[in-house]
């Protein structure tokens, strides 16, 4: 039967069970195992994730763990086996995003019915075991894979990965902003501003932020010297994750500037929802339009978000092929 135990640090689970086999599916390392029979211990050893005992009869499982930890085991009289059934295949597929900050995040869990996994990013990122670190940028027992790049996985473990430790408060920076009409703009889904080529960034939001009013400041130029027209740069932000079609408008400013490309600054405070989130930038209030002969554009030189605790968020793409 499938068993499943919180061990305490320091801790020996004791564990009534009898069978002959014993097949370990969860457990991080610094952890020993004991088979005792009658109160005669049979085995004492160390043990990790994917071990397995076999013919060995007990009626009591010991587990000790130098860390509070979730083990999940197969014990009894039938044995356990991953190994694939030649008449077998797999059944579905699963595809899905997961958006990831900064430092080191879980990818994938222990699944059984897993029996592969493709995976690419639009970062560069390093993906590991349980031992993956992130030690101010140093990265120490992880595999790099570059943005773009796939990589196939067949194991059923747990998998994680880490792209970025940065936080801070610069989270954009030189983006052209797109002109949008303003009957439009506030209608439009998270598919239809990226299809229009509007620029965004993936920031996350941790909880101690849910619903706090961060103060944005924005500086911006116009990329046309002859211009001195007035411009109105708005935000749209996804009310979910950076997959959800809803998008929320913001309100930022009007302005009609200083003169040719000089810059300008401004801010404005806005709260929102933790999690990831996926932000637009685009402008409605006159762009889209030509002086002497050439097509005008604002240009967002940077944004700031005055809160150390912000940081930007890589997409990571996931096919699972199941049983």
């Amino acid at each position: 039967m499938l068993l499943k135990r919180t061990i305490a640090a320091g801790e020996t689970d004791v564990i009534s069970k009898t069978g002959k086999n014993i097949t370990l599916l969860r457990i991080e390392s610094g952890c020993r195992l004991a088979l005792s029979l009658g109160g005669v211990k049979v085995i004492d050893t160390e043990v990790h994730q994917g071990m397995s005992l076999s013919d060995i009869r007990f009626d009591q499982i010991l587990i000790t763990s130098q860390t509070e930890q979730l083990v999940e085991l197969w014990a009894g009289d039938i044995k356990f086996t991953t190994e694939p059934d030649g008449s077998k295949r797999p059944a579905t597929f699963k595809m899905y995003k997961k958006h990831i900050p900064n430092g080191v995040n879980e990818l994938l869990n222990i699944d059984l019915q897993r029996t592969s996994a493709k995976i690419s990013g639009n970062q560069d990122m390093y993906i590991g075991g349980d031992n993956l670190e992130n030690d101010s940028g140093e990265i120490k027992n992880g595999l790099l894979l570059l943005k773009g790049e796939q990589i196939e996985l067949t194991a059923y473990g747990k998998l994680l990965a880490t792209w970025t430790d940065k936080v801070g408060r610069l989270l954009a920076e030189n983006l052209v902003l797109k002109y949008v009409k303003a009957s439009l703009g506030f209608e439009k889904t998270n598919s239809d501003m990226v299809a229009l080529g509007v620029p965004y960034i993936d920031l996350y939001y941790p909880d101690d932020v849910d619903g706090v009013a961060l103060n944005y400041k924005m500086v911006f130029k116009r990329n046309n010297e002859n211009d001195s027209g007035d411009y109105s740069p708005r935000m749209l932000i996804t009310v979910g994750s950076p997959d959800t079609e809803a998008l929320e408008h913001i309100s930022f400013f009007n302005g009609t500037g200083s003169g040719a490309k000089a810059e300008e600054t401004h801010e404005r405070p806005f709260a929102t929802s933790s999690g990831p989130h996926r932000i637009f930038f685009f402008d409605y209030g006159g762009y889209g339009q030509t002086v002497d002969g050439e097509e005008t554009s604002l240009e967002l030189v940077s944004m700031e978000i005055e809160d150390a605790r912000m940081s930007e968020v890589a997409e990571i793409t996931i096919l699972e092929e199941r049983l």
